[in-house]
């Protein structure tokens, strides 16, 4: 086959590629060089390679330069897969600098030619509204496309989202049905998903044993996510630590940062024994290796949040929470949003201007919907007159129809007597209560909450602490 003669890169794709981003994946062996695999003839063996050289960690900027330009020679000579993989890399900013146009053109390109993947990148982004504005029934159109043409990775993410139903309307039989009739066509990650599921039995009945089976299963066929899963089950429960370790440890040495960073994390916190606090750093060090730094910056600044192994400071806390965010860490800062906007009651001072300010400085981290929702939130966490509660339920009216449980939960934390008052308003408009609008958590309102609570999908938890966040948010979103 003939391959696609170098071209001079247009002046869009030279802008995206004059800053690279830092890539995630382990340089584990040596990448051929591109001229050897130019010189094959064999363009699927160039797009794979294009791909792989630009989320691999150690690649030359000179070779992600190539990889960019290759990449963008095929996908407009129309190559499906290359504009999925294209475009994907630049809405998700990541591995090249973020320039969304260009990868929503190419990703819608690549759902025109019937591109599997090109539509599962979309369906998400219109899931959770990444880049572009939240659109349920388009993601679900999406999905059912792809899985009617045969993907069980889009069987997979449908499955598991009809059973949890976070972003469609729940529906657990159905999601059930697609999740076995992947896991029986032998896909993984359907059997890591059911399992986990399984594991934990938030929405299906608990049956650990059916769970390690499916993660034994997954991991023959390549997919040690589950095993690692397993392994932190066993770890945070403390009901095989050893065993826990064990695990985790063997899929860290298959090249997963994230059984480095649960490491960590456990050493940090004395689930491995408090003489083992020590390693914390050798498992934060190896997790950096394998390209699971983000979460590592949140433990550090735990870490000096609360003195564990080292003088508590909160200012320090600060510190590496902004040089992680000024790295392009989303996570890390998020986090550092929501601690300053909040306080801990300890030694960070409740701030939410300065919350404000990093939301503002940092906003390219985050999209147009978070940064939305951040603003509304420390407008929330500012008020503490109930005179103004009734203006700010009338402002979050329209968002809750689009709030995420993740959102509402967020709000409750900084804010949880307005909260409790959207809900009183709202029991109240039903005759669901009888008590005062006053943001308090009265024994009516408990009372209340947990009659509402009932009629939730998944109410066995009601009777424990309704007023948890998980219920509240639930909730929220009814």
């Amino acid at each position: 086959m003939r391959i696609f003669p170098r071209s001079k890169l247009t002046a869009l794709v030279l802008s995206v590629l004059v800053t690279l981003g830092t890539p995630f994946v382990s340089h584990a062996t040596e990448i051929a060089s591109f001229d050897d695999v130019a010189k094959a003839g064999d363009r699927d063996a160039l797009r794979t390679h294009s791909e792989r050289i630009l989320v691999t960690r150690g690649s030359s900027s000179a070779e992600k330069t190539k990889a960019a330009e290759y990449l963008n020679v095929i996908a407009n000579a129309g190559d499906s897969e290359a504009q999925a993989i294209l475009g994907k890399i630049l809405i998700d900013g990541v591995f090249l600098p973020r320039f969304v146009d260009r990868g929503l053109a190419l990703l819608e390109s690549g759902v025109a030619a019937g591109n599997n993947q090109a539509r599962i990148t979309l369906a998400q982004s219109h899931m959770w509204g990444w880049q572009v504005p939240k659109d349920i029934a388009r993601a679900r159109s999406l999905l059912d496309e792809a899985v009617a043409d045969g993907s069980l990775e889009a069987q997979t993410i449908l499955g598991e989202e009809l059973i949890q139903g976070t972003v469609f309307d729940r529906d657990i039989p159905a999601g059930r049905a697609l999740l076995q009739d992947a896991v029986d066509k032998g896909y993984p990650d359907a059997k890591v998903t059911l399992g986990q599921m399984l594991l934990y039995g938030d929405w299906l009945k608990k049956d650990v044993k059916t769970a390690r089976a499916l993660f034994e299963s997954a991991a023959e066929d390549g997919q040690t996510a589950g095993v690692e899963e397993y392994g932190s089950y066993l770890m945070w429960t403390e009901r095989n630590t050893s065993k826990g370790v064990a695990l985790l440890k063997d899929a860290g040495e298959k090249g997963s940062g994230s059984a480095w960073t649960t490491l960590a994390e456990g050493a940090m916190y004395g689930y491995l024994g408090h003489r083992q606090r020590r390693s914390f750093v050798e498992y934060a060090e190896k997790a950096a290796q394998t390209g699971d730094a983000d979460r590592i910056a949140i433990l550090e600044a735990e870490r000096r949040i609360w003195g564990i192994s080292m003088r508590a400071s909160g200012p320090e806390a600060i510190a590496v929470l902004e040089k992680a965010a000024e790295d392009g860490n989303r996570e890390a800062l998020e986090y550092l949003i929501q601690l300053v906007r909040n306080g801990n009651r300890y030694n960070i001072r409740k701030r939410p201007e300065q919350a404000r300010g990093y939301v503002e400085r940092f906003q390219s981290l985050l999209t147009p919907d978070q940064v939305a929702h951040y603003n509304f939130s420390i407008d929330v966490a500012k008020t503490k007159q109930l005179a103004n509660y009734a203006r700010l339920a009338e402002e979050l009216s329209d968002k809750r129809q689009t709030m995420t449980l993740s959102e509402a939960k967020d709000l409750y934390a900084a804010n949880p007597n307005f909260v409790l008052y959207v809900l009183q308003r709202d029991m109240k408009r039903r005759s669901a209560y009888s008590g005062k609008l006053d943001g308090l958590a009265t024994r009516k309102t408990i009372n209340a909450l947990w009659r509402e609570c009932q009629k939730l999908p998944d109410d066995r938890d009601c009777g424990d602490d309704v007023l948890a966040p998980d219920k509240i948010a639930a909730l929220l979103l009814r």
